[in-house]
C-alpha cells in the first residue's frame, strides 16, 4: 500500500513537475522571444567590437610594422649617403692628391730642366765659383735667377760707375784739350797780329813788283 501511495505521489509530482517545468520552458521560450533582437544586436556589436579591436590591433601591429621598416629604410638610406658623401670626400682627396703630385712631378722636371739650361750660362760658374757646387744643386731656378739678376745689377752699377769715370776723365780731357786750342789760337792770333804790318807790306810790294812786269 505504501508503494501504491508512493507511485500516485510520483504521479502527481510528475505532472506537477512536467507543469512547472513546461511553463518555465515557456516563460523562457516569452523572454528568449522578448529579448533575442536585442541579444543579437548586443552579440552583433560585441562581434563587431571584436572584430574591429582585431583589425585595429592588426593595422595598428602593421602600421609599427611599416613605420619600423621606415626607420630601417631611413637609416639605411642615410647610411648609405654618408657612406657615398665619404666615398666621394676620399676620392675628391685622392684627386688632390693626385693632382698635387703630378704637379710637383712637373715642377721638378721644370726644375731640372731649367736648371740643365742654367748650366750652360757664365752665371753656373760663377755661382759655383762662390757658393760651390752642392749649393748649386741646392738652389731652386728663381734662387739661380734672382742671384743672376742681382750680379747683374752689380755688374751693371759697377760699369755704370766705371762709364761715370771715364766720362769725368774725357771731361778733364776735353776741357784741357779746348784750353791748349785757346791758349794755341790765342798764340797763333797774337803771332799774326805781331806780324800783320810785315806780311802787308811784303804783299804789297810783290803786288807792285806783279803790276809792273806785267807793264813791260
Amino acid at each position: 500500500m505504501y508503494n501504491s501511495l508512493r507511485d500516485v505521489v510520483h504521479v502527481l509530482d510528475y505532472e506537477e513537475i512536467k507543469k512547472a517545468a513546461t511553463e518555465g520552458l515557456r516563460r523562457h521560450a516569452e523572454i528568449y522571444a522578448y529579448h533575442k533582437d536585442a541579444d543579437y544586436e548586443r552579440i552583433l556589436l560585441r562581434r563587431k567590437k571584436i572584430e574591429s579591436y582585431k583589425e585595429t590591433s592588426e593595422r595598428q601591429k602593421m602600421e609599427k610594422c611599416q613605420q619600423a621598416q621606415a626607420e630601417a629604410n631611413r637609416k639605411e638610406e642615410q647610411r648609405r649617403a654618408e657612406e657615398m658623401r665619404r666615398l666621394e670626400q676620399e676620392n675628391i682627396e685622392k684627386e688632390k692628391l693626385r693632382k698635387l703630385a703630378e704637379q710637383e712631378e712637373i715642377d721638378r722636371k721644370v726644375r731640372a730642366e731649367k736648371m740643365k739650361k742654367i748650366q750652360a750660362t757664365p752665371i753656373y760658374q760663377a755661382i759655383v765659383k762662390d757658393h760651390g757646387e752642392e749649393a748649386f744643386q741646392n738652389m731652386d731656378p728663381d734662387s739661380v735667377l734672382r742671384e743672376q739678376r742681382d750680379r747683374l745689377d752689380e755688374q751693371r752699377r759697377e760699369q755704370q760707375a766705371r762709364l761715370q769715370q771715364q766720362e769725368k776723365k774725357f771731361d778733364h780731357l776735353i776741357r784741357a784739350y779746348h784750353l791748349q786750342e785757346m791758349v794755341a789760337r790765342r798764340a797763333i792770333s797774337d803771332s799774326f797780329a805781331v806780324k800783320a804790318p810785315q806780311n802787308h807790306d811784303a804783299y804789297e810790294k810783290r803786288r807792285i813788283e806783279n803790276a809792273m812786269n806785267k807793264h813791260l
